[in-house]
């Protein structure tokens, strides 16, 4: 029987995989920063602290055994909390790589499973123990990266730490011996920069069907757009209040939902009909999506974009660009429509085109619902666990 090592200083879906390799007894240690354990100390005092409580449960899973979780918070609270750095997850995913790559040295395993910025000393450790290594890459090629970059000014991050970052990026790359990437979109950006494609296997994210799920949809209600995602430029919130702008119908609506980033700047409080939240939980965001016509997401860059489908599985048609590794869910004109990143005219055209023919909203919104409902975590994990068994 495999014994596999999961290593992530955040969390983004590395529970989900965790979880996958806990289902299939193959999971040893889930290395992981700040994790919520509610009958551990510090933890179980939370309780008396209801909002703090909330912030920090953002941070489990309560799926995964408590027993398999490794954690090591100080990194995180190191750099964003107490030293407030502008850019910390270099520096936590490093402070985090040498602190995993100790407890490696002590360690029998089979597989280590670790992520990008954050792996490096830990493939090191484990190819010279002559374990297999799992790159887990989030997006997609560096060099990829940069040429997008390039053309559209989306990196909020200085040359010297871009430097820095991308020969970690290259050396990570070199030691995994196998890479998960989460669409074809990111496999083809890898081959393209020289790596071979059987070291790559895609495993697209999925979503929790008990949860996001459509609902009877009703023609008459307000024409409401809906972007959810981190305010920044990467996601091209600046293309889609431009877009909006010239559009300039008051009947249309705009909810716009995500942590304020380098592109909260667009969202001006003077722009009618425009709602802004910061967060929302499933069960609120869920709800937002039902009010809403149609998603429209015109990110510069993503890898995949779970929100996607998580738009789709609530009855919504969807618009996103070419460089959304979620493409590979939606069918071009029966789920929604994809267009070239950055283009003001082709957003506004597919904008209006909902706007003008109501009934394909529900139309498309039933295909996307079908579709969505083909990526599940489920599914996900399944996918997982048979890469690896198979390896």
């Amino acid at each position: 029987m495999k014994k596999v090592i999961v290593s992530h200083p955040g969390r983004q879906h590395s529970h989900q995989l965790a979880y996958a390799l806990q289902e299939g007894k193959i999971l040893l240690k889930y290395f992981t920063g700040l994790w919520y354990k509610p009958d551990k100390f510090p933890y179980s005092i939370l309780k008396k602290m209801p909002q703090l409580e909330k912030e920090f449960k953002k941070r489990y899973f309560e799926k995964i055994n408590p027993e398999y979780v490794v954690q090591n918070p100080f990194p995180e609270i190191k750099y964003r909390f107490i030293l407030k750095d502008k850019n910390p997850w270099l520096k936590i995913g490093m402070e985090f790589d040498r602190w995993v790559s100790k407890k490696l040295k002590k360690l029998d395993f089979d597989i280590f499973i670790g992520y990008e910025l954050s792996s490096l000393k830990s493939f090191r450790i484990a190819k010279l123990k002559k374990k297999i290594t799992i790159l887990d890459l989030s997006q997609i090629h560096y060099k990829d990266i940069i040429k997008i970059n390039n053309k559209f000014k989306f990196l909020n991050v200085n040359k010297r730490v871009l430097k820095i970052e991308n020969k970690i990026k290259d050396e990570e790359l070199k030691y995994a011996d196998y890479i998960i990437v989460l669409s074809e979109f990111a496999k083809e950006s890898l081959i393209k920069n020289g790596i071979d494609r059987d070291r790559i296997f895609v495993a697209h994210l999925g979503i929790e069907p008990s949860i996001f799920k459509p609902t009877e949809r009703h023609e008459d209600k307000e024409f409401t757009l809906i972007f959810v995602g981190t305010i920044c430029k990467r996601k091209g919130i600046n293309y889609l209040i431009e877009t909006y702008k010239r559009i300039n119908k008051p009947d249309i609506h705009l909810t716009i939902i995500g942590p304020p980033a380098d592109a909260f700047k667009y969202i001006e409080k003077n722009i009618k009909n425009l709602k802004y939240k910061s967060f929302l939980p499933h069960e609120k965001l869920v709800k937002e999506y039902y009010k809403s016509s149609i998603f429209v997401f015109p990110s510069l860059l993503d890898s995949f974009a779970q929100v996607v489908l998580e738009a789709m599985a609530c009855g919504l048609p969807v618009i996103i660009t070419e460089n959304v590794g979620a493409k590979d869910c939606v069918r071009n004109g029966v789920d929604g429509f994809i267009i070239p990143p950055g283009d003001i005219t082709a957003l506004k055209e597919k904008i209006l085109y909902f706007y003008y023919n109501r009934e394909k909203i529900y139309e498309m919104g039933k295909n996307a619902s079908e579709q969505a409902r083909k990526y599940t975590w489920e599914k996900y994990r399944e996918n997982i666990l048979k890469f690896i068994k198979e390896l």
